[in-house]
């Protein structure tokens, strides 16, 4: 690194969590808030059953950044770590380690012993987690944190449940659910859209003849088609459904003339290019009609109504044939339409061939309709297994026999196909909360905004009944107790608990826990009746979603009076933050059940991250190493390198980010290192004699301050917006200003106020901390002893720039900015042009409206000298614009301009163009439109050497004169033996004497006082090079005096 190649960012961030930890730096800055008003911020709790990874990184970071702040403006925000420790994440690593593959395994071994083993992992990665969440930066307290299988977590879980259940809102039901054969269990919705991976499928054409049909009598046969891809399902059909409203068509082929075949009349020849149509047959008349199924495993439910046509709105063109094999066991559709035609009962199962596993119940080859001799029975074969058995079976009755490639839902967990399945469930009612859901999600600020106005919104307006319950063994129990006889449930007869101390008093037990093995064997007996817990215990999702209540056991819950809903200190909290899936899972169960309880939503803002992904674009794979392993990066660049670059980019948007250790990199390049050297020359300065009362005296002084202001002003602004992402724009904008404007324009001056810089320093560091934990500490306690001359020596040791807190400023105006465009204008020009800064030009222009011309006065008689000096000119003129051609041009701002108005403002700027136009050159100014909603450029028409920069134009005078030259020489040479001294790493204080044979060079440099130095040859040599003059190496050699 510049100025000092040992100093390594990684080893000092080292240094800085060894300070924060010896004096408790974590500790103090909460103290120091206490009393104040809370800032209150979710946790989402990870699953303890793996290690941390780039997406907890980010939302870490993001956390990290947004606690950090508040607490410098004064809050109270107390940050506490979560632990999901229940659910499949948990039972899955059990599984695999106990080499369970069924559900009978776990009731023989106990469930007792099952969850002490689950108990027993939840804690394997705990030091992994906070030694990484440590090494990232993150302050969060681990010691007080909450655990979801704690018995008090639980007991408050089983309160909002409580809650909910005596509001009606809980029923037993069945449901269609994405299931995982390998982990045995459902999964919820928003898992299941977890890990899609294209897969290749059959993809098949199924015959299902017509029975007892008089409109088909003069055919021989006549076969109702259906599509599919899942051909193990075929066993469990039930009936065939088709769209009442469409056209069906009985075709033929040429080679079988006398077999019909109907399918929607449109779909044909999609499948079959020589199908002959006979007849033309709407949908409504098929609608009754029995056929024969493909197996008769289930033949006794035909008494019942199946095996038969049925109407389905549902039923579209999009694929298939329009005419949809349905298993109600399997699809969701299929089974409403059975519900609907009061086909099974609410609480009826239907016909189910296949396990948990996945693997057949039944031995199929006893129900074929025609003989086929098998290798072996497929009672016990899992269903992806069967299906080329069961198309080798049906090969007759198919009429077409393919493979297909489509997207398909994964475990998450075991990375096997999901399969779509009935199960009994326990649900909250959702769907008549809608509205509510609308309404409270109203009052609360997202960014990026569309995620709530689209994603979200659409996904509450859409929202269905929750299926809460999970037939599994590790989790917080369903505290329901039916009424229990002969060994079975009544489902109609319940009592729910809603404490640990109710379930005591009904049991008369005292209960030290309750997980499943510490209270299914407790029965209630009540009024005559005995009760018996349910099995069920409750998704991992409710629990999350009950964390702002149960993490602190219900702490500043209460009921308002009157009114069926509660109340709770600090409610709704004031920020979370997690990953663009949690629309469909935190975020979503958190917002049903403040709603439903609270008639609020659970938080007033959240950001929402994006997913990070391998620098390919591809999910990041520990298989395919196809990313850095974030240890290595902590190692390599620090973690304030990795943090900053995770929070500039589109990520904090909800846009998937590209990993890439370059824009990491990047961060160390143009925010760290200008950082680092602006550190660097503050240590070169000597604090002693310091004039105190010279600030007025250096340089942009005030204007360097307002740039400060104005930084701190834009922070503030950004953070209560919520808008990380620009917060690097407005560093990297002071950074600039400091280093490349205001420190090295005051380079000698600032040797006698060295406590300025300091100052800047100071207040930037305290600005930067919760951006840049790290550096930030760094550069303060760089500072700390020079700037706080009151502060004790004892506490300077333990002062920390976490304990600052970030003022509130005003946004103000200097007009030094202006000047800045005409600088930076002409160093454009010449880099356009190709002039060097270290040839002196004869003149520059500055061209400006009338209206402005004695504004740019009084800027040229003020900042005469800098930009003389800046630019390397020797004189500055004031034109007006109404001297030159200029062709100005307007557009609308669609980006400023609100949505509702664009139509309004685009026909303002159509109408009143040419006014426009001629108002901007005249007066700089518009009175029809604010500028900021124009898009304006301007032009010289004939300028060659000229161009405008916001409106303000610049035209350079290129002739060079033999006094340029000569100045342009000396410069030039000064500039190459101040090159020369840095390589030989010289300070200022070192005089050195200058050898150079060429009179021109000497004469010009004497001249024009080149940097003060000196000719001469005595001493001893302590350097050597060639400096290129007019073509020619002349030699230039160094003399230490």
């Amino acid at each position: 690194m510049s100025k000092n190649k040992m100093f390594s960012i990684p080893e000092n961030e080292t240094e800085i969590l060894k300070f924060w930890k010896e004096n408790k730096c974590f500790e103090v800055s909460n103290a120091k808030n206490k009393n104040n008003k809370k800032f209150v911020f979710y946790d989402g709790p990870p699953f303890a059953t793996g290690l941390p990874h780039y997406g907890h990184i980010l939302s870490g970071t993001i956390k990290d950044t947004i606690g950090r702040f508040y607490n410098q403006k004064g809050f109270y925000v107390e940050r506490r770590f979560g632990w999901d420790c229940h659910g499949l994440p948990v039972e899955y690593e059990i599984d695999k380690k106990l080499k369970i593959v069924d559900r009978n395994q776990i009731l023989n071994m106990g469930v007792a012993k099952y969850n002490e083993e689950c108990r027993n992992i939840v804690d394997k990665y705990t030091n992994e987690w906070e030694e990484i969440v440590e090494r990232m930066g993150r302050w969060v307290d681990f010691k007080g944190g909450y655990k979801t299988m704690d018995v008090s977590f639980m007991e408050s879980v089983w309160f909002i449940f409580k809650k909910i259940f005596d509001r009606n809102r809980v029923y037993r039901g069945f449901k269609i659910m994405p299931f995982s054969t390998a982990c045995k269990t459902a999964m919820s919705n928003f898992e299941a859209t977890q890990n899609y991976k294209d897969v290749s499928d059959p993809s098949v054409l199924v015959c299902f003849p017509a029975l007892n049909a008089t409109m088909f009598e003069k055919y021989k046969e006549v076969n109702f088609v259906a599509w599919t891809t899942t051909p193990w399902t075929l066993p469990a059909n039930c009936a065939l459904c088709i769209n009442p409203s469409f056209t069906y068509v009985l075709f033929v082929l040429e080679k079988e003339p006398e077999k019909g075949y109907v399918m929607e009349k449109e779909r044909v020849s999609i499948y079959l290019k020589n199908a002959i149509v006979k007849q033309e047959i709407k949908g409504v008349d098929l609608v009754g009609l029995e056929y024969e199924q493909p197996f008769t495993c289930y033949e006794e439910y035909r008494k019942k109504g199946f095996f038969r046509i049925l109407s389905g709105e549902f039923v579209t063109r999009d694929s298939g044939t329009a005419i949809v094999h349905c298993a109600p066991s399997f699809g969701e559709e299929d089974y409403k339409v059975f519900l609907r035609q009061k086909l099974i009962g609410k609480n009826e199962e239907p016909p189910c061939h296949i396990d948990e596993n996945g693997k057949f119940t039944i031995p199929l080859e006893n129900f074929f309709r025609k003989e086929h001799v098998l290798e072996k029975s497929l009672l016990g074969f899992y269903i992806k297994d069967a299906d080329k058995i069961i198309l080798s079976v049906l090969k007759d009755k198919l009429l077409f026999n393919s493979k297909m490639v489509h997207s398909y839902p994964f475990c998450w967990r075991s990375d096997t196909p999901l399969i779509y399945r009935l199960v009994p469930n326990w649900h909250i009612k959702v769907e008549d909360l809608r509205e509510n859901l609308l309404k409270t999600l109203e009052t609360t600020n997202w960014t990026p905004n569309d995620v709530k106005t689209k994603r979200f919104y659409n996904w509450l307006a859409n929202a269905s009944d929750w299926a809460v319950s999970r037939q599994r063994f590790w989790g917080t129990p369903l505290p329901i107790w039916a009424r229990y006889e002969n060994e079975k449930y009544d489902f109609e007869d319940l009592i729910c608990i809603g404490s640990v101390k109710e379930l005591e008093a009904l049991t008369e037990t005292n209960i030290t826990d309750i997980h499943r093995h510490f209270i299914d064997h407790l029965f209630i007996h009540k009024e005559g009746k005995t009760y018996k817990r349910i099995e069920e215990v409750l998704d991992c999702w409710f629990e999350s979603g009950s964390m702002p209540y149960a993490q602190d056991n219900l702490s500043g819950i209460s009921q308002i009076s009157g009114e069926d809903f509660l109340k709770k200190e600090n409610f709704p909290a004031d920020f979370i933050g997690e990953g663009i899936d949690q629309t469909r899972g935190w975020f979503y169960t958190l917002h049903v059940i403040s709603t439903m309880l609270f008639d609020l939503p659970a938080f007033k803002n959240v950001i929402v991250n994006g997913i990070v992904l391998a620098e390919d674009g591809k999910k990041m794979s520990k298989r395919l190493k196809n990313y850095p392993d974030p240890k290595e990066v902590f190692d390599k660049y620090g973690a304030d390198a990795l943090r900053f670059y995770l929070i500039s980019s589109p990520v904090v948007e909800a846009e998937n980010l590209k990993f890439s250790e370059k824009g990491v990199s990047e961060i160390i390049k143009t925010v760290i290192i200008p950082w680092y050297n602006i550190l660097v020359f503050y240590d070169s300065l000597s604090v002693e004699g310091d004039d105190f009362e010279s600030e007025s005296k250096i340089e942009l002084s005030d204007w360097i301050d307002c740039e400060l202001n104005n930084f701190v002003f834009n922070v503030n602004k950004a953070m209560k917006e919520y808008k990380l992402n620009v917060i690097s724009g407005y560093c990297l904008r002071f950074i600039d200003s400091l280093s490349n404007w205001f420190i090295r324009i005051n380079r000698k001056g600032l040797r006698k106020n060295k406590l300025k810089l300091g100052r800047l320093i100071y207040d930037f560091s305290i600005v930067m901390a919760p951006f840049t934990p790290f550096f930030a500490e760094f550069s303060y306690q760089k500072v700390l002893c020079d700037c706080i001359k009151d502060i004790k020596k004892e506490n300077k040791s333990k002062q920390s720039v976490h304990h600052e807190l970030i003022p509130d400023t005003e946004l103000k105006c200097n007009d030094f900015n202006k000047i800045k465009v005409v600088v930076e204008g002409i160093r454009h020009l010449r880099e356009k042009y190709g002039i060097k800064l270290k040839r002196v030009l004869k003149k520059a222009s500055v061209v400006v409206p009338k209206v402005n011309e004695k504004e740019y006065k009084e800027l040229f008689m003020k900042f005469e000298s800098v930009i003389l000096r800046e630019c390397n000119l020797l004189k500055i003129e004031l034109e007006l614009m109404e001297n030159f051609d200029v062709k100005i041009d307007v557009k609308p701002n669609y980006s400023a301009i609100k949505k509702d108005e664009i139509k309004s403002k685009c026909a303002i700027l159509n109408k009143h163009k040419k006014e426009i136009i001629e108002q901007l050159k005249l007066e700089n100014d518009c009175t029809f439109l604010p500028k900021d909603e124009m898009i304006i450029s301007y032009d010289f028409v004939s300028e060659k050497h000229g161009d405008l920069f916001n409106g303000v134009g610049v035209v350079l005078d290129v002739e060079e004169t033999e006094e340029t030259k000569r100045m342009s020489l000396a410069r030039d040479f000064s500039s190459f033996v101040n090159k020369m001294r840095k390589e030989l790493g010289l300070s200022i204080k070192n005089n050195v004497l200058v050898k150079v044979e060429e009179e021109d060079i000497i004469s010009s440099c004497q001249e024009y006082n080149s940097g003060g130095m000196v000719f001469g040859k005595s001493g001893d040599i302590i350097g050597k090079s060639d400096y290129d003059y007019n073509g020619r190496k002349i030699n230039v050699s160094l003399y230490k005096q």
